[in-house]
């Protein structure tokens, strides 16, 4: 049996708060094409610094669009009141991507938590399939 806080009542928002007992529905065998996943260890320094990274590149998905992204989704999970199947870690926090047909191997971002580093390393992994093409004035704005 995994290690699991419950599931949060209202969990709506960009950062969806995932847990140990609903981490493989919500993430592994989701319909959502790509999911970002921000593995933490209750540092409220990280989530903070996630959560405002996230929200960058959600801005820049969304581009002049009134309407929500739908490209990419993002969640987090605390490693330390939470387990994930077939996951562990040696150091925190994480952040993996997983994409539509290759979600039992997620890629790991370990680069710099910059919005920048983050768009650039989602371009290169997705092939351009989100098409996160930077102008110099937002990739100015990103760092």
């Amino acid at each position: 049996m995994l290690i699991s806080e419950e599931e949060p009542e209202n969990n709506t928002g960009l950062i969806k708060k995932l847990v140990g007992k609903t981490f493989q529905k919500e993430v592994v065998y989701s319909k959502e094409n790509y999911v970002v996943v921000f593995y933490e260890d209750s540092e409220e320094k990280n989530l903070k610094t996630t959560q405002k990274l996230f929200e960058l590149v959600n801005i820049q998905l969304q581009g002049n669009s009134t309407e929500p992204q739908t490209k990419l989704k993002f969640g987090e999970i605390d490693m330390i009141k939470n387990e994930v199947q077939y996951r562990s870690f040696m150091k925190y926090p994480q952040i993996l991507l997983y994409m539509k047909g290759k979600k039992a191997r997620p890629t790991e971002f370990d680069l710099p938590f910059t919005p920048k580093a983050f768009i650039a390393w989602l371009n290169v992994i997705s092939r351009d399939i989100l098409s996160l093409n930077l102008s110099s004035r937002t990739s100015q704005n990103l760092d």
